[in-house]
């Protein structure tokens, strides 16, 4: 008999291995399955659900709601089975809960993964074949696809000191961001991308703060983050240069910032994830595309069926 239930924190332990079992290309940690499922403002208890055989957790699904300026959009962050009760219907039963969730709080879009600022993958691993066939049958279209790249950390130069000495010269001063830097880097961002502030807001909060900043004329102009998304795994990102400080080498400074103190921390390799230039990051610090993504998106009318 199969029941669907909201989540508890008891439930954690057995549907991380739920998870690491299905999802053999992303398995997480206890702390990244929490911050992904209970630290996101996006998600409330009848979006974190649980579906029971015979009184068992058997899979689970967490979806969100972000706010965007045409509307509230909805995404599944995360979605398993466990391997030897798929093809049964629980999926099915739990995206069909899910989506009857999401329209309920004004949702008429919603996409798997790419739930930023809380997510862990940005789409569809290709590799991940069944679930590909199982969003596809149930009305999800390709919208594209996104890359993520690693970058190794061992044997790399990643000094920065004759790149910084003419930023100098220039009017740029970089360096790592402190907690009084709040208001201007949230400024800047207000003004170039609103959408990472929560992300980079989590930098500026972590010890030593995981934030590095350029500056012109005591503002700032530039920024590059790292373990503000799924903490602990040598997350980097996100990171932008404003429109008018384009062109001096900012971004690769504040790269390499990012990358030798993740070095320091013992990583032997950064995830760079949701890439757009990916010639930027193989020209400067020799990432490589690791993994592939496809993206999706379903429009949720009234009474669309989930199968």
């Amino acid at each position: 008999m199969t029941n669907i239930r909201p989540m508890a924190t008891s439930d954690a332990p057995a549907l991380l291995d739920i998870w690491n079992r299905a999802a053999r290309f992303d398995t997480i940690s206890d702390d990244v399955f929490h911050e992904k499922a209970w630290l996101d403002d996006g998600v409330d208890a009848d979006l974190r659900l649980v579906a029971e055989v015979d009184g068992s957790a058997a899979a689970f699904a967490v979806g969100a709601v972000r706010q965007k300026d045409q509307g509230p959009s909805g995404y599944i962050k995360m979605m398993a089975v466990r391997p030897e009760l798929q093809r049964n219907g629980l999926g099915s039963d739990l995206l069909s809960r899910l989506e009857h969730e999401l329209r309920r709080r004004g949702t008429r879009v919603c996409r798997p993964g790419e739930s930023a600022p809380n997510y862990l993958t940005p789409g569809v691993d290709l590799r991940y074949t069944k679930a590909t066939v199982f969003f596809e049958k149930r009305g999800y279209e390709k919208i594209g696809q996104s890359y993520n790249m690693e970058a190794e950390l061992e044997n790399i130069d990643l000094d920065t000191t004759g790149d910084e000495e003419p930023l100098a010269m220039t009017g740029f001063r970089i360096g790592r961001a402190a907690e009084s830097d709040r208001s201007d880097v949230m400024a800047m961002l207000a003004e170039h991308w609103p959408s990472w502030q929560d992300e980079v807001g989590v930098s500026l909060s972590n010890d030593p703060v995981s934030l590095f900043v350029a500056r012109r004329d005591d503002k700032v102009v530039a920024f590059s983050a790292y373990e503000t998304n799924n903490r602990g795994t040598g997350w980097f990102g996100p990171m932008g240069t404003a429109p008018d400080a384009r062109g001096h080498g900012i971004g690769s400074v504040l790269l390499k910032r990012c990358l030798v103190d993740l070095r320091d921390a013992g990583y032997r390799r950064a995830i760079i994830p949701w890439v757009a230039p990916i010639s930027f990051y193989l020209h400067h610090v020799g990432a490589e595309v690791c993994r592939v993504f496809n993206r999706y998106e379903k429009q949720l009318d009234d009474h669309s069926p989930s199968d």
